[in-house]
């Protein structure tokens, strides 16, 4: 059991990231250990190879399940905008068609007190009634997605929902939008299990319309607060990221709001909202499925 510990520790470190966990369990009445592993995770060569050498000394005790990674859906994404087809998800540009200029989704959320539909982003990206759009690849238009709901934008707290007008057309979701880079593997379906707090140290990934995927550890907690405020990490960012998911391991962590030293274009000095104190004062729940 130590050994296969140890084994998970380095590939979600070394070969995987956080964008990509990979997840195990006991099934005590079995005597087997399961590793649930992204579909996607499973063709990297040394992914493939650490499983084959477990398998061998498991002695038929070691499940590999793939089956809580969403099947990638045939609705088409594109790289420029970036968008998808519906289900509606996190990672998307985010349209302004009436303010002019663009945001980013973050996480679908459901209202604690009468199940309605929202999509979270950032807080500056709109006063109360600010229309949101999405693009669809299929039909080739612009679609509107709802309006903002309710907002805050004030020194330490920034975030935002935005209403999902035709929720059986959007089918909101629980995944987030990753795009390929040097700290991820693409993934248009990935899942969000949970939420989750990020102390000084935790890995976050940036899921947004501009730059795109990057992660990077939190180095500060608080800024502009005593506490409950933004938190600061090193991860890549740009204008239009605004809004977009921080994530890792399959939690929704927060929503990128901007760079904490005025330079738009960093890989440093990124701000994002914590997603529990934004759920808590919006009263919504991120959806998990």
């Amino acid at each position: 059991m130590l050994e296969l510990e140890q084994t998970v520790a380095q590939l979600n470190k070394a070969a995987v990231g956080p964008a990509q966990a990979i997840t195990m369990a006991t099934k005590p009445s079995e005597n087997r250990n399961v590793l649930y592993v992204p579909d996607q995770v499973t063709k990297l060569p040394a992914v493939a190879a650490a499983l084959d050498g477990i398998r061998s000394r498991s002695a038929g005790r070691l499940i590999v399940d793939t089956s809580e990674t969403p099947v990638v859906t045939k609705e088409a994404c594109l790289l420029s905008p970036r968008t998808c087809d519906a289900p509606l998800r996190g990672g998307l540009y985010f349209k302004r068609p009436v303010a002019g200029g663009y945001c980013s989704t973050a996480f679908n959320a459901r209202s604690n007190s009468d199940g309605k539909w929202y999509m979270m982003t950032a807080g500056h990206c709109g006063n109360e009634g600010t229309v949101f759009d999405v693009y669809q690849p299929s039909t080739g238009q612009w679609h509107r997605v709802g309006h903002m709901h309710a907002q805050r934008d004030f020194v330490d707290d920034d975030y935002g929902i935005v209403t999902i007008n035709n929720v059986a057309g959007w089918r909101p979701t629980r995944w987030v939008r990753v795009y390929g880079s040097s700290d991820t593997v693409a993934d248009n379906s990935y899942p969000i299990y949970g939420t989750s707090t990020s102390p000084e140290g935790t890995r976050v990934c940036l899921s947004g319309a501009r730059t795109g995927s990057s992660c990077g550890d939190v180095v500060e907690l608080n800024y502009r607060g005593i506490s409950g405020g933004l938190a600061r990490a090193h991860y890549c960012h740009g204008p239009g990221d605004s809004g977009g998911a921080i994530y890792s391991y399959n939690r929704a962590r927060g929503i990128h709001v901007g760079s904490g030293n005025g330079d738009d274009d960093a890989c440093h000095w990124g701000l994002f909202q914590g997603i529990r104190e934004a759920e808590r004062n919006l009263n919504v729940h991120v959806y998990t499925g």
